[in-house]
């Protein structure tokens, strides 16, 4: 599964640890402002990012967005349920966000 937003995107940021801003290109090939709350569909258990889950921040610091050659990686220290802090962990997002039509959209199992 791949959504590969980034390859149609520019100027990706996160803002708030948590929403995903860009800018995208719709169909009509305009480029427009989109937004993704990613507390909506990323988790933390026990110190690893779980697709599908909600409200990573909430046991989350030092959280980062990353650009590299697999597109953007979302980076955070995650609390484990023993209270201490896994080593620092990394979830590619754009293999679950996809561009549609200048809207970003998950792509759920």
């Amino acid at each position: 599964m791949g959504g590969n937003f980034h390859t149609s995107a520019q100027d990706i940021v996160l803002k708030d640890g948590h929403k995903l801003k860009c800018e995208l290109k719709n169909n009509s090939g305009r480029t427009v402002s989109a937004s993704l709350d990613l507390n909506h569909y990323v988790g933390n258990t026990d110190g690893w990012f779980k697709w599908n889950g909600r409200d990573f921040t909430r046991s989350a610091k030092n959280i980062s967005l990353v650009h590299g050659d697999g597109g953007p990686k979302l980076e955070a220290d995650l609390l484990c349920a023993d209270g201490s802090y896994r080593a620092r962990q990394g979830l590619h997002i754009a293999d679950r966000i996809e561009n549609r039509n200048g809207e970003l959209v998950f792509l759920h199992d």
